[in-house]
């Protein structure tokens, strides 16, 4: 969760930029947000991006420890790596869809576009 507080002003230049109706550089749109609603602007909708990394990761590292106990449980043989392996890989994909269609997903998109300083 720490990366998304790091990257979160990149992703939310980049949407502010995508709605601009003429072309304008990222970097522009990044003064400009700096100029309306001070730095503490590009972190603006935060909340959100948040809230879907959390319910992705918790449903990621909760499969991913059941398929692990799984495998304790049923004294499966084989590398701890490969083990390992398999249920990050499981994980990732049934966690996916957790993090991609949480219902944050467009309150996020819509706190990052939207502020009472800045318009489109």
């Amino acid at each position: 969760m720490a990366a998304v507080v790091f990257t979160h002003p990149v992703d939310q230049t980049k949407i502010r930029s995508q709605l601009q109706k003429t072309p304008t550089s990222m970097l522009q749109v990044a003064r400009n947000t700096v100029q309306t609603s001070s730095i503490l602007g590009l972190w603006q909708g935060l909340t959100g991006s948040l809230l879907r990394q959390a319910t992705y990761g918790a449903a990621r590292f909760g499969i991913y420890a059941e398929l692990k106990e799984r495998d304790k449980r049923n004294n499966r043989k084989g590398s701890l790596v490969l083990n390992g392996a398999i249920a990050g890989v499981v994980s990732g994909i049934v966690g996916a869809p957790a993090g991609a269609y949480t219902p944050m997903q467009p309150w996020s998109f819509l706190m990052r576009s939207q502020s009472s300083s800045w318009s489109a």
